[in-house]
């Protein structure tokens, strides 16, 4: 790990502990990615129907209704597997990581889809499985998930938001190491007025739920009123010096604050900054004429929010954190939940979606795009980007370099589709992927790493054996990052929960796509 500034009083409490970021060095704004595999070898794919093995044709877009099994490498009715080999990988590559997704897709009453995404140029997709919950494996797939089917990210969302306040940062428009009350004056109070922009992305805010809870039935929709209740709250703890997953108040810090810089809900922003531009089939607050293409959740029969929980006290905690949001009912498969704008947890879109963005990213951030070794180190050092100041305690707390209006000179050049623009600037996705906070969760005892906003790879393996990775994982098994190193995007996505402590889909088929790449 390359070196980083300890924020001074930040004391690892209960094995927890937040820090700022190390330095970073400017690079060109975007690089090509890797090449692709060459030609594709002999496919064979077991009892699969191989249909071909070279480059298919063009995923599907949202509005083109061609059918998409004649395009497919390989393809098996019974359990509706669609795979295809975009980059043309080569047989035994291709087989391998068909092979893995088939192997969970026979165990599964749902459906789900995992697909792979090279600086916004799809490698390899695979779909499978039901839409709507079957009684069994066994029974026939009626309702087969495609390439255009979207379900619930949950927190595959906080994904998408720390992607929007990189934008922000990279255009100067946020600054994460000034008090959250330059934006927010509100914020301020019970003795908030230091609480940095940094704190609410790394979860170490110490406001983990919010007290007292807005009443009404759709209360937890309610951004406005949760995010006045947390602005009034006493955080649990030292902003920065404590790590535990915000996992709903996270949305409801971030979208107002979001909304105090730009004026606008996230949704819109979603939709402005990312999904017009890109051609991303992902929405927050998504129209009632795309319902039909929405695979419902369900739960497996064991699941539940953590396997790392057995502490009466501290589940009645989280049960205060997710208000019921996973609990019980069936809250994200209502219409008010894909209309409403939550973004801990409620953006709906496909795999391609998630992937094809995150490879944008992965280019973004590669090593080579940001002058770095491959240890991840930068090649020199821009000191003056990374002061520090010393508060009335005496303590040294990260700063900005500038004031808010000029801390981050560095502009986005472009936000064009076609990649001859930047999704966004180097610097700020460098900023906001190197870690800011790790250790123990202080609720629920779960190893964490984040930067700003995107959670990191880390000591369980959550994002496979590559490492730098960084992304956003979602309740019940969702998965979506990026391998700089690779050029690399990924999504892993599936309607079926299931426990964390029993579930290997996402990194049984990262490993079998580190092993071919």
């Amino acid at each position: 790990m390359c070196p980083a500034s300890e924020l001074g009083a930040s004391p690892r409490t209960n094995g927890a502990g937040a820090h700022g970021p190390g330095e970073e060095t400017p690079g060109p704004a975007e690089v090509p990615g890797p090449a692709a595999p060459g030609p594709a070898g002999p496919n064979r794919a077991g009892a699969l129907r191989t249909i071909g093995h070279g480059r298919s044709k063009a995923p599907h877009t949202p509005g083109n209704n061609r059918s998409w099994v004649g395009d497919a490498a390989v393809q098996d009715p019974a359990s509706g597997l669609l795979a295809f080999n975009d980059a043309g990988l080569p047989g035994p590559a291709f087989e391998a990581l068909t092979g893995t997704f088939r192997t969970h897709l026979q165990r599964a009453r749902g459906g789900m889809a995992f697909t792979v995404y090279r600086a916004g140029a799809p490698v390899a997709r695979f779909y499978g499985g039901s839409r709507t919950e079957r009684p069994s494996p066994d029974d026939p797939v009626r309702d087969p998930w495609t390439p255009d089917t979207m379900t619930v990210l949950f927190s595959g969302t906080k994904g998408l938001v720390a992607t929007l306040a990189a934008v922000l940062a990279g255009r100067g428009e946020l600054d994460v190491r000034v008090p959250v009350a330059r934006y927010w004056p509100e914020f301020a109070a019970n003795g908030k007025e230091d609480v940095r922009v940094w704190h609410l992305l790394s979860h170490t805010v110490g406001l983990p739920y919010v007290d007292p809870e807005p009443a009404g039935e759709w209360a937890v929709l309610d951004n406005a009123a949760n995010a006045r209740a947390l602005a009034a709250q006493r955080p649990l703890w030292e902003p920065g010096t404590r790590v535990a997953y915000h996992a709903i108040t996270y949305g409801y810090l971030m979208t107002e604050l979001l909304r105090r810089i730009t004026g606008k809900d996230v949704g819109a922003l979603l939709a402005e900054e990312l999904a017009q531009p890109l051609g991303l089939d992902v929405h927050l607050g998504l129209p009632e004429s795309l319902d039909s293409r929405v695979a419902p959740v369900f739960r497996g029969p064991d699941y539940a929010i953590s396997t790392f929980l057995e502490d009466p006290e501290r589940r009645r905690i989280v049960e205060r954190m997710y208000r019921g949001t996973l609990l019980g009912g069936d809250l994200f498969n209502t219409p008010q939940l894909r209309r409403g704008q939550l973004a801990a947890g409620g953006a709906v879109g496909t795999a391609d979606a998630m992937a094809r963005l995150y490879s944008r990213l992965a280019v973004a951030v590669s090593p080579v795009a940001r002058g770095r070794d491959r240890t991840g180190c930068a090649d020199s050092v821009n000191s003056d980007a990374h002061a520090t100041d010393t508060d009335s305690s005496g303590s040294s707390n990260a700063s900005s370099a500038g004031s808010g209006d000029d801390a981050h000179a560095a502009r986005t050049p472009g936000n064009g589709p076609d990649g001859t623009g930047t999704l966004v600037h180097p610097d700020a996705l460098a900023q906001a992927t190197r870690e800011w906070a790790e250790g123990v969760d202080a609720i629920n005892d779960r190893p964490l790493r984040f930067g700003l906003g995107f959670e990191l790879d880390d000591s369980i393996g959550t994002y496979g054996p590559v490492r730098p990775a960084f992304g956003h994982s979602g309740a019940g098994g969702g998965l979506h990052g990026a391998w700089p190193e690779h050029g690399i995007g990924f999504s892993f996505l599936s309607n079926e929960m299931l426990a964390e402590n029993k579930d290997s889909r996402a990194k049984d088929l990262l490993t079998a796509l580190a092993r071919v790449l």
